[in-house]
């Protein structure tokens, strides 16, 4: 009777500050099979997986364009942010000029 293992979930944990990858996890769900019927569930494994090990390389490489559009979104938001920094930051300047005493 064949355990089989079927990937469900591949975890990408970031450096807080950084945000580049740190760790790999992968999560799968396994099940004992008979003449290719299902016959028991062995609940999900969850393993740790180095970066450069092939199964997370060729994950990666099928969710890059999902990776592209999560990356986009990211940095429109940081991009949208920084504006909103920037608006802030001059209207704070302004009130100040304003309440300055004038020369």
């Amino acid at each position: 009777m064949p355990i089989i293992s079927k990937l469900r979930q591949i975890r990408i944990d970031l450096d807080p500050d950084k945000g580049f990858a740190v760790g790999f996890s992968v999560e799968s769900i396994r099940s004992v099979e008979e003449n290719s019927q299902k016959i028991a569930d062995l609940g999900p494994h969850i393993e740790s997986v180095a970066p450069d090990a092939p199964m997370v390389v060729a994950a990666i490489a099928d969710l890059n364009a999902a990776n592209a559009v999560a990356l986009l979104t990211y940095q429109a938001e940081v991009q949208r942010l920084a504006g909103e920094l920037a608006a802030s930051q001059a209207e704070v300047a302004a009130l100040k000029a304003a309440q300055a005493p004038a020369p």
